[in-house]
């Protein structure tokens, strides 16, 4: 009786052992390049053939060669503190927010050559935006909340064309141009603001309700049809801490969405074509039981499509897909050297990239 007992069980661990296991998430070897810098944001160029890295910890921009193998091709110092990164609509010039200074550098992506900076008059460019007819759009945040301000500036004269007052934060424009959204914190709840740019007028200004409490910035980005996605940090109306990325209409600035990561998000970034066409890319900001992922969602649905694991945290807003919409890179940090001594090596991040594959390759919602 004994004897038969144990060759039905057997016979039943070996049934269960032949039923496949759903995975949904690829094991592939993360593909890095090690860069060991203090990396504050990243910019893939309109030909997709470069990535460029802000490095705070050295003052400087690196480039990198994103062709075949990732390699750095060069780096340029361009002054203090670079944080913001942002392209002209042709691609051939880079601007740089120069976060510990009052100035805004202009590179040219060809020659890899610092051609220019426009003077802001103002400390702490925090994150710009550029706009059409060679305008800026920076915004400046202070430790005194009513000295916060966000300035349309000229960009070949530096002249300062119209500022908005106390409002400040995370930054970014239309596809045209057109408008721009400000995220601010107004002692200690957020909002988003929208602006119809002039030739030389910020107006039209529309608030959001307050959205959360407690706040620090993350990440924003425009999502042409979509609108606006938001990456914060702090506590929700009811004292629990914020664990999605947020989603406002860009006419009326409603929220629309909460696209759920079981932490706040850290960076966010969307493609417009490509292997999946437009989707929304979010990095929490901790690891679940399996490890530390990206969540790619789906615009039309604001469900979670793919899971992408990565070789530690992504740094604030250090995300980027490339414009084919084939590629994420993204800037992490594995904690390897945070207990060293060094100057500048705590926090320091590599650069992975990250193939995107096709919806509904692992069953994340069947």
């Amino acid at each position: 009786m004994k004897k038969s007992a144990a060759i039905i069980t057997l016979s039943f661990l070996v049934w269960q052992c032949s039923e496949p296991i759903d995975t949904y998430y690829g094991f592939e070897d993360f593909d890095l390049l090690k860069v060991g810098s203090g990396i504050s944001d990243l910019i893939v160029s309109k030909d997709g053939n470069t990535l460029v890295a802000s490095d705070m910890s050295n003052n400087s921009l690196i480039f990198i060669d994103i062709k075949g193998e990732m390699s750095i091709e060069t780096s340029l110092a361009v002054g203090s503190r670079p944080k913001s990164l942002d392209l002209s609509f042709t691609g051939d010039t880079l601007f740089v927010a120069l976060y510990g200074g009052s100035e805004i550098a202009m590179v040219d992506l060809s020659s890899r050559t610092l051609i220019g900076k426009i003077n802001t008059e103002d400390d702490g460019p925090f994150d710009i935006s550029f706009l059409p007819g060679n305008k800026i759009v920076a915004s400046f945040l202070s430790s005194y909340q009513y000295d916060n301000k966000i300035k349309l500036l000229g960009i070949k004269s530096s002249e300062s064309l119209a500022t908005e007052e106390t409002v400040a934060g995370l930054l970014v424009a239309s596809n045209t141009g057109s408008e721009i959204f400000v995220c601010d914190d107004f002692y200690g709840s957020a909002r988003i603001h929208r602006f119809s740019v002039g030739l030389e007028s910020l107006s039209g200004q529309k608030t959001s309700s307050p959205i959360a409490d407690d706040v620090i910035f993350q990440d924003i980005d425009y999502v042409p049809g979509y609108g606006i996605v938001l990456a914060i940090k702090g506590q929700d109306f009811e004292g629990f801490e914020v664990g999605h990325a947020y989603v406002f209409n860009e006419e009326n600035l409603n929220l629309t969405a909460q696209l759920d990561v079981k932490s706040h998000a850290v960076a966010v970034a969307h493609s417009s074509q490509g292997t999946n066409g437009k989707s929304i890319f979010v990095a929490p900001s901790k690891a679940d039981d399996a490890g530390m992922f990206i969540v790619e969602f789906s615009p039309e649905t604001n469900l979670q499509i793919n899971y992408y694991m990565t070789a530690g945290i992504i740094g604030l807003g250090t995300l980027a897909v490339d414009p084919a919409g084939e590629f994420l890179y993204a800037a992490v940090d594995d904690f390897s050297d945070n207990e060293s001594f060094e100057p500048f090596n705590n926090n320091s991040f590599d650069i992975q990239r990250i193939e995107i594959v096709p919806e509904g390759t692992y069953p994340i919602n069947k």
